[in-house]
């Protein structure tokens, strides 16, 4: 069974590179890759690219994923201070699993502890 990467997106303002180009790497490399945001439908990035949302943070399992990632931007502000999103952080190292953040979504970790 192949591994699969949750990237959590902002559902507008997310930085469209750091959310394409990992995504390329990971789909590359045979990930499957989900994207989840606070509400399903099109997200938007911040240079303008859209991206379907396959799911809700609020539906999202840890133990469904290998590694969780979240994309940074200004979008990424909305989760600084959001419990369910400090929760998949949290509850993914309690996991053992991989978790990464780019740019602004550190934040998004430190916050949550």
């Amino acid at each position: 069974m192949g591994k699969k990467v949750l990237m959590i997106i902002a559902k507008e303002g997310f930085r469209d590179e750091e959310y394409k180009e990992p995504k390329d790497i990971f789909e590359k490399a045979g990930l499957a890759v989900t994207t989840a945001s606070s509400t399903l439908g099109i997200a938007r990035g911040k240079l303008g690219m859209k991206a379907k949302v396959d799911t809700t943070l609020s539906d999202v399992q840890v133990s469904d994923y290998d590694a969780i990632v979240f994309v940074g931007g200004p979008g990424s502000y909305v989760y600084f201070d959001d419990t369910i999103a400090q929760g998949i952080a949290k509850d993914t190292l309690k996991a053992g699993k991989i978790l990464g953040a780019i740019c602004a979504a550190p934040s998004i970790l430190a916050n949550a502890g």
